[in-house]
């Protein structure tokens, strides 16, 4: 909405009930799930994190992202928030003595009660519980956490509003017969476009650049953290290759 009032464009906002089982966890009996009805990311990736099978969920999503995450977790194994509770304890203990009010989001009395609680950290999830309060959801305080934990603080949101948050757009991939299309994009775009990150610095401006490096710091975490998981070495930003498309068959 904000984008398109920017853009001088009007539009109609229409409220509707998503329907389905929201964000209900499944059950470990089949006649216990919501039968057919669309499930949320979050039950899923619950589901998946207490042993379900993919197949099992596969009456709950749409046919093509059932595809792709069975293929996603027959080459690699899923990341739920505890995997990166040893690293946030780490970075949670670097920063106890200054307090953690600088990074985006982060109230004074949250900063307090983190490091009032710090000693009874057990994991990510149970401490974001530990930390909840009825003026503060569970959802507002694993952001938090993830802020404190990529290092961003509440200036560097700032300079992304100043930029208009996307300051540049990268290329993961393409179609072959859309060759074209990039080129008019390069030509005519006010955006920076990013084919090759190693570029980036030669081509953005100081902020835009110091956003793009923290998106790939927060791809690395999680490639570590994946990484520690399937005990094969981490993909690379820098190194990893677009991803190209086959033309599409003509019928």
């Amino acid at each position: 909405m904000t984008a398109l009032c920017r853009c001088g464009r009007t539009a109609f906002r229409t409220d509707r009930k998503r329907p389905g089982c929201g964000s209900r966890v499944f059950q470990t009996a089949r006649a216990a799930l919501p039968r057919r009805q669309p499930a949320s990311a979050r039950a899923i990736r619950q589901a998946l994190q207490d042993g379900q099978t993919s197949e099992l969920l596969h009456p709950y999503l749409p046919a093509e992202a059932a595809r792709l995450m069975e293929d996603c977790l027959l080459h690699k194994k899923s990341v739920c928030p505890d995997d990166l509770s040893s690293i946030l304890y780490y970075k949670l203990m670097m920063q106890r003595g200054q307090g953690y009010e600088k990074y985006l989001d982060v109230s004074a009395g949250l900063s307090d009660r983190i490091r009032n609680k710090l000693g009874e950290y057990t994991g990510l999830e149970s401490f974001c519980v530990k930390l909840k309060t009825k003026d503060m959801t569970y959802t507002r305080i694993s952001r938090c956490l993830m802020h404190i934990l990529l290092d961003i603080e509440k200036n560097h949101m700032e300079t992304a509003l100043s930029l208009d948050y996307t300051p540049y757009a990268r290329m993961l991939g393409f179609r072959r017969s859309a060759a074209p299309l990039l080129c008019a994009i390069k030509a005519h775009s006010a955006l920076s476009l990013i084919a090759k990150l190693a570029d980036a610095q030669n081509i953005l401006p100081a902020d835009a650049d110091r956003m793009l490096r923290q998106d790939i710091f927060a791809s690395d975490v999680y490639q570590g953290v994946l990484s520690g998981r399937t005990r094969l070495p981490a993909q690379n930003e820098y190194t990893a290759p677009l991803v190209i498309l086959p033309d599409a068959a003509k019928t």
